[in-house]
Protein backbone atom coordinates (compact mmCIF):
# COMPACT_ATOMS: atom_id res chain seq x y z
CA UNK A 1 0.00 0.00 0.00
CA UNK A 2 1.43 3.35 -0.98
CA UNK A 3 1.91 6.23 1.44
CA UNK A 4 -0.58 8.36 -0.56
CA UNK A 5 -3.29 5.78 -0.02
CA UNK A 6 -2.68 5.86 3.72
CA UNK A 7 -2.78 9.66 3.79
CA UNK A 8 -5.90 10.23 1.71
CA UNK A 9 -7.91 7.04 2.19
CA UNK A 10 -8.01 6.35 5.89
CA UNK A 11 -9.26 2.99 7.05
CA UNK A 12 -12.14 2.26 9.39
CA UNK A 13 -11.73 4.16 12.66
CA UNK A 14 -9.18 6.59 11.22
CA UNK A 15 -9.87 10.31 11.11
CA UNK A 16 -7.91 12.86 9.13
CA UNK A 17 -7.72 15.91 11.40
CA UNK A 18 -5.33 18.60 12.61
CA UNK A 19 -4.97 19.88 16.16
CA UNK A 20 -3.16 22.58 18.10
CA UNK A 21 -2.53 23.08 21.80
CA UNK A 22 -3.15 26.30 23.73
CA UNK A 23 -3.97 27.47 27.21
CA UNK A 24 -7.65 27.94 28.05
CA UNK A 25 -8.76 31.36 29.29
CA UNK A 26 -11.94 30.94 31.30
CA UNK A 27 -13.56 28.01 33.03
CA UNK A 28 -16.88 27.73 31.19
CA UNK A 29 -15.66 25.87 28.11
CA UNK A 30 -16.56 22.32 27.18
CA UNK A 31 -15.65 19.75 24.54
CA UNK A 32 -17.17 20.66 21.13
CA UNK A 33 -17.46 24.39 21.95
CA UNK A 34 -16.10 26.75 19.32
CA UNK A 35 -12.74 28.26 20.35
CA UNK A 36 -11.30 31.62 19.38
CA UNK A 37 -7.86 33.09 19.96
CA UNK A 38 -7.80 35.30 23.03
CA UNK A 39 -6.27 38.66 22.27
CA UNK A 40 -6.27 39.91 25.86
CA UNK A 41 -2.91 41.40 26.77
CA UNK A 42 -0.67 38.61 28.11
CA UNK A 43 -0.09 40.50 31.36
CA UNK A 44 -3.79 40.01 32.07
CA UNK A 45 -3.64 36.29 31.33
CA UNK A 46 -2.38 33.70 33.75
CA UNK A 47 -0.77 35.02 36.90
CA UNK A 48 0.73 38.49 36.35
CA UNK A 49 2.05 37.55 32.92
CA UNK A 50 3.82 34.44 34.25
CA UNK A 51 2.72 31.07 32.98
CA UNK A 52 4.38 27.82 34.04
CA UNK A 53 7.29 29.80 35.45
CA UNK A 54 7.93 31.75 32.24
CA UNK A 55 7.20 35.45 31.78
CA UNK A 56 5.01 36.20 28.76
CA UNK A 57 6.06 38.90 26.33
CA UNK A 58 3.81 41.57 24.87
CA UNK A 59 3.19 39.54 21.71
CA UNK A 60 2.74 36.09 23.22
CA UNK A 61 -0.81 35.03 22.44
CA UNK A 62 -1.03 31.46 23.61
CA UNK A 63 -4.59 31.44 24.90
CA UNK A 64 -7.95 30.40 23.48
CA UNK A 65 -11.40 31.09 24.90
CA UNK A 66 -14.99 30.24 24.09
CA UNK A 67 -16.24 32.08 21.00
CA UNK A 68 -18.24 35.25 21.45
CA UNK A 69 -22.01 35.38 20.94
CA UNK A 70 -21.50 38.47 18.77
CA UNK A 71 -20.58 37.21 15.31
CA UNK A 72 -18.54 40.26 14.32
CA UNK A 73 -16.09 39.80 17.21
CA UNK A 74 -15.21 36.28 16.00
CA UNK A 75 -14.02 37.39 12.56
CA UNK A 76 -10.50 36.16 11.90
CA UNK A 77 -10.05 34.85 15.45
CA UNK A 78 -11.59 31.38 15.21
CA UNK A 79 -9.11 28.74 16.36
CA UNK A 80 -11.28 25.65 15.95
CA UNK A 81 -13.33 23.44 18.24
CA UNK A 82 -12.31 22.39 21.75
CA UNK A 83 -11.29 18.72 21.68
CA UNK A 84 -10.37 18.35 25.34
CA UNK A 85 -7.30 17.85 27.46
CA UNK A 86 -6.15 15.15 25.03
CA UNK A 87 -7.03 13.99 21.52
CA UNK A 88 -9.96 11.62 21.61
CA UNK A 89 -11.55 12.93 24.81
CA UNK A 90 -15.24 12.04 24.94
CA UNK A 91 -16.48 13.73 28.11
CA UNK A 92 -18.41 16.97 27.64
CA UNK A 93 -19.80 17.22 31.15
CA UNK A 94 -16.75 18.76 32.85
CA UNK A 95 -15.47 22.22 31.93
CA UNK A 96 -11.79 22.89 31.32
CA UNK A 97 -9.88 24.64 34.08
CA UNK A 98 -8.82 28.24 33.62
CA UNK A 99 -5.18 28.43 32.47
CA UNK A 100 -5.10 24.70 31.69
CA UNK A 101 -3.60 23.25 28.52
CA UNK A 102 -6.27 22.16 26.00
CA UNK A 103 -6.32 20.62 22.53
CA UNK A 104 -8.22 22.45 19.78
CA UNK A 105 -9.23 20.71 16.55
CA UNK A 106 -8.51 23.05 13.65
CA UNK A 107 -9.39 20.90 10.63
CA UNK A 108 -11.31 17.73 9.83
CA UNK A 109 -14.57 16.03 10.79
CA UNK A 110 -15.75 16.54 14.36
CA UNK A 111 -18.73 17.22 16.59
CA UNK A 112 -19.80 20.84 17.25
CA UNK A 113 -22.27 22.29 19.76
CA UNK A 114 -25.11 24.21 18.07
CA UNK A 115 -27.91 26.29 19.53
CA UNK A 116 -30.45 26.00 16.74
CA UNK A 117 -31.70 23.50 14.21
CA UNK A 118 -29.06 22.90 11.56
CA UNK A 119 -29.82 21.25 8.23
CA UNK A 120 -27.20 19.63 6.05
CA UNK A 121 -25.42 20.75 4.06
CA UNK A 122 -25.04 24.17 5.64
CA UNK A 123 -22.27 26.66 6.29
CA UNK A 124 -21.70 27.00 10.04
CA UNK A 125 -20.86 30.31 11.69
CA UNK A 126 -19.95 31.02 15.31
CA UNK A 127 -22.79 33.18 16.59
CA UNK A 128 -26.04 33.45 18.58
CA UNK A 129 -24.79 31.64 21.71
CA UNK A 130 -21.22 31.71 23.03
CA UNK A 131 -19.41 28.54 21.96
CA UNK A 132 -22.11 27.40 19.55
CA UNK A 133 -22.60 27.41 15.81
CA UNK A 134 -25.64 28.26 13.71
CA UNK A 135 -26.26 27.64 10.04
CA UNK A 136 -26.80 30.40 7.54
CA UNK A 137 -29.04 30.32 4.49
CA UNK A 138 -27.12 30.51 1.22
CA UNK A 139 -29.06 33.65 0.26
CA UNK A 140 -27.80 35.37 3.41
CA UNK A 141 -24.15 34.73 2.53
CA UNK A 142 -24.42 37.42 -0.13
CA UNK A 143 -25.67 39.99 2.39
CA UNK A 144 -24.14 43.42 2.09
CA UNK A 145 -24.00 44.02 5.83
CA UNK A 146 -21.23 42.90 8.17
CA UNK A 147 -23.20 40.06 9.78
CA UNK A 148 -21.45 37.31 7.82
CA UNK A 149 -17.91 36.92 6.59
CA UNK A 150 -15.75 34.02 5.45
CA UNK A 151 -13.59 34.88 8.48
CA UNK A 152 -16.45 33.73 10.74
CA UNK A 153 -16.94 30.30 9.14
CA UNK A 154 -16.33 27.34 11.46
CA UNK A 155 -17.08 24.64 8.91
CA UNK A 156 -19.76 22.80 6.97
CA UNK A 157 -22.49 20.61 8.48
CA UNK A 158 -22.24 16.99 7.34
CA UNK A 159 -25.60 16.01 8.82
CA UNK A 160 -28.59 17.59 10.54
CA UNK A 161 -28.34 18.63 14.18
CA UNK A 162 -29.57 16.11 16.73
CA UNK A 163 -30.41 16.75 20.38
CA UNK A 164 -28.05 14.12 21.73
CA UNK A 165 -25.07 16.08 22.93
CA UNK A 166 -24.53 16.52 26.67
CA UNK A 167 -22.99 19.85 27.68
CA UNK A 168 -22.48 20.19 31.42
CA UNK A 169 -25.72 18.66 32.73
CA UNK A 170 -28.01 19.60 29.83
CA UNK A 171 -28.80 17.73 26.65
CA UNK A 172 -28.33 20.13 23.74
CA UNK A 173 -28.04 19.95 19.97
CA UNK A 174 -24.86 18.84 18.31
CA UNK A 175 -23.91 18.53 14.66
CA UNK A 176 -21.20 16.59 12.85
CA UNK A 177 -19.23 19.07 10.76
CA UNK A 178 -16.12 19.37 8.69
CA UNK A 179 -14.18 21.94 10.71
CA UNK A 180 -11.94 24.34 8.77
CA UNK A 181 -10.37 26.93 11.01
CA UNK A 182 -6.69 26.58 10.08
CA UNK A 183 -5.77 28.99 7.33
Amino acid sequence: MSMMRKLFRPGKGSTVARYTAAFCNGATTYRSDVAMWDTTAPTDQGSSGVLEGKTLGTSDYVFVKISSATAITNFGLLAGVFEGTHIGQTSSTVSFLDDSLVIVQTHGPGRVYCDATVAAPAVLFAQTTAGAVADVAASDLDATDSTYSSLGVVGVALDAAVTDYTRLASTVQGVTAFIRCDY
